[in-house]
């Protein structure tokens, strides 16, 4: 599930349709470089 809001658009390029986590997973557990 991609989320297309904030910083979700941003990390559209870094991770692709098909990743099995959500943006709120992946910013809640610090993979997603601020």
């Amino acid at each position: 599930m991609i989320l297309r809001h904030g910083k979700a658009k941003k990390a559209e390029v870094k991770f692709p349709d098909t990743c099995p986590f959500t943006f709120e997973q992946i910013i809640k557990e610090g993979w997603y470089p601020n």
